[in-house]
């Protein structure tokens, strides 16, 4: 599976992106044969890149999770309310890279 990737300029540059999203997550490339395999299996969506990634993440779901335990391996997380999140998720602009697009008073009433 490698060598498909040496082979071909264009596939190597993908595979480069994605890792380098995946690095400055934060997200350990330490199972590099996994995220291999799982981009080997979405490659015909090479060009959506950031969904590439997200599939990667998904599979890794455990590993990431694990970095982020308490000291009694417990994971805090906050829930939003539904139509909030609706709301971040439609104020989500792509620009060369996505943005949050909301008023300074809505971020200031979310925080």
């Amino acid at each position: 599976m490698a060598e498909d990737y040496l082979k071909d300029n264009y596939k190597l540059r993908k595979l480069r992106l994605i890792l380098h999203n995946l690095l400055l997550e934060k997200v350990s490339l330490r199972d590099l044969i996994t995220i291999l395999e799982v981009v080997g299996d979405h490659f015909e969506e090479i060009e959506k890149i950031d969904l590439i990634a997200e599939y990667v993440r998904m599979t890794l779901a455990k590993q990431i999770c694990w970095n982020y335990l308490d000291q009694e391996l417990l994971l805090k997380a906050i829930n939003l309310n539904l139509n909030l999140e609706k709301k971040l998720l439609q104020s989500i602009e792509e620009l060369p890279k996505p943005a949050l697009r909301i008023s300074q008073e809505e971020a200031q009433n979310l925080v």
